[in-house]
């Protein structure tokens, strides 16, 4: 509970109990009528301003953090900002551009997973992709929400991409820099992008089993 909302409840108990005392002391009826009259206003406002602040927080825009991660970043400001990365994955492979594929995962609380842009040199590799399978939320959408609360509140996505194995595929939203895993229905991935699409590199009808 924070301290606005333990402030509120004890104005809220206070007069209350101040009503209380009237009505058993001095009879005044109309005075606890308006005083009941004035907390369900009241409840009304905050109920309609948390609306509000919640729907301006997750109103749909264009993203470039997720978490402690954000597009752009180097390999060294990612480990500065959430640690050492538990190993590299798919370095030295080809993405299906035909680029070169350094990715990070890192494990634990929030499992990040980062693909950098190709570059000769290292130290100008960027991030490009982040992912996490953790509980942070883009848009109030994250882990566990349906597909369908995906769609209705961001619409028709830019591009579908389906695992080879048929079992799970990526929404991805250009307009906003993001994309859903959807995995029996559900988001089970949350990804942001500089590149204006997340995909698998063995897709549905690849060919590719592995």
């Amino acid at each position: 509970m924070t301290l606005g909302t333990s402030l509120l409840w004890i104005v809220v108990i206070g007069l209350i109990v101040w009503g209380g005392w009237l009505v058993g002391k001095k009879k005044k009826w109309k005075l606890v009528a308006k005083i009941v009259g004035g907390l369900v206003a009241l409840c009304v406002v905050i109920g309609l301003a948390v609306w509000a602040w919640n729907w301006y927080q997750e109103r749909p825009q264009p993203v470039s953090t997720l978490g402690s991660v954000s597009l752009g970043m180097t390999p060294v400001e990612v480990s500065l900002a959430i640690g050492k990365p538990a190993h590299d994955l798919l370095a030295g492979t080809l993405d299906e551009h035909h680029r070169q594929i350094f990715k990070q995962e890192y494990l634990g609380y929030y499992e990040y997973s980062v693909k950098y842009s190709s570059s000769v040199d290292p130290l100008f590799e960027t991030a490009e992709t982040v992912c996490t399978q953790g509980y942070t939320k883009i848009f109030g959408l994250g882990k566990f929400s349906s597909e369908k609360e995906v769609l209705d509140k961001l619409g028709t996505p830019s591009n579908e991409s389906i695992r080879y194995d048929g079992l799970v595929k990526m929404l991805s939203f250009d307009k906003w820099n993001v994309a859903f895993e959807i995995e029996k229905g559900s988001v089970s991935t949350v990804c942001i992008t500089s590149v204006g699409k997340v995909v698998y590199l063995n897709e549905y009808g690849s060919g590719q089993d592995i």
